[in-house]
Order: C-alpha cells, then sequence, then structure tokens
C-alpha cells in the first residue's frame, strides 16, 4: 500500500506537468502569433516608406511648381 504523502505528491506532480506542457503550448502559440504580427509590421512600415516618398515627391513638385509661378509672375509684373 502507498503512503498517502507519496500520492499526493505523485499528483501535484502529475498537475505540474500538465500545467507546464499547456504552458508550452501557449508559448508556442505566442511565438507563432508574433512572428506573424513581426512580419505585418515589416510588411506596413514598407508602405508607409512608399507613401512617405510618394508624399515627399509630390511636395516637391508643388514647391517646383510655385517657383515657375512665382518667377511667370515677376516676368508679367516686369512686362507690364
Amino acid at each position: 500500500m502507498s503512503h498517502p504523502l507519496l500520492e499526493k505528491l505523485a499528483i501535484k506532480l502529475n498537475d505540474v506537468l500538465e500545467t507546464t506542457e499547456i504552458l508550452r503550448l501557449q508559448v508556442d502559440e505566442l511565438e507563432e502569433k508574433n512572428q506573424i504580427l513581426s512580419q505585418e509590421n515589416a510588411l506596413l512600415k514598407s508602405r508607409q516608406s512608399q507613401w512617405e516618398h510618394s508624399v515627399t515627391t509630390l511636395l516637391d513638385k508643388l514647391e517646383g511648381a510655385n517657383v515657375v509661378q512665382q518667377a511667370l509672375a515677376i516676368e508679367t509684373d516686369m512686362l507690364v
């Protein structure tokens, strides 16, 4: 016949092992989610960079158009 304390210890050890396995599975799942989120984050950063480049290009073009418009205004004033 087993000693009651050894039976309790065996039950607690089994509980610990089960809990450890559940936690390991949760960690694996979270690592997978983290990897997916990291990939999405990299993609979004790339898109943001592309947008920033596009906006900067458009702003530069608008600034160039303003310079040309100002030059034409000065020439027009000089002709009048």
